[in-house]
Order: C-alpha cells, then structure tokens, then sequence
C-alpha cells in the first residue's frame, strides 16, 4: 500500500481503521463501475482480512474489500 505511513520504531505499525477512506479499482462483481473508487471503511472483520466499505455518497454500503485490493489509505481528517 503506497499511501501507508512510513515505519517508526517508537511507535506501532499503523493500519486503516474505521472512518479511513481506501482507494479500490471497482469491479462489476463489487457492485461498481469499473475505474478507481475511493471508499469509506465502516467496519473491519477478522482482524485485518476484511473491510466492510461505504461509497461517499453512501449510495452503497455493503462493499467488503480484502486488503489486497487497496490501491492507497488515508486518514480520515
């Protein structure tokens, strides 16, 4: 994930938590257009293997991503 903060070895590794937007390319089978998304996590499942995502617009909102369909995260502001 390119857009994960850098390693710091006085703190823990950071991981997107619920709230953070995730940039996915969208697939028919996920219920979008194809191209790039940018979702809202709302909740995260099985530790770190699944993330239940929202559009912005919240059109949609049953999206589940696994972490390695995240393009880029960042921190909700």
């Amino acid at each position: 994930m390119k857009g994960e903060p850098s390693l710091n070895e006085n703190f823990p590794p950071q991981f997107p938590q619920v709230g953070d937007f995730v940039d996915v390319y969208g697939e028919i089978s996920m219920g979008l257009a194809d191209g790039l998304h940018t979702l809202a996590i709302t909740k995260i499942s099985d530790g770190y293997s699944l993330f239940n995502c929202a559009t912005q617009d919240g059109e949609k909102d049953n999206i589940q991503i696994f972490p390695s369909e995240i393009i880029d995260w960042r921190k909700n502001p």
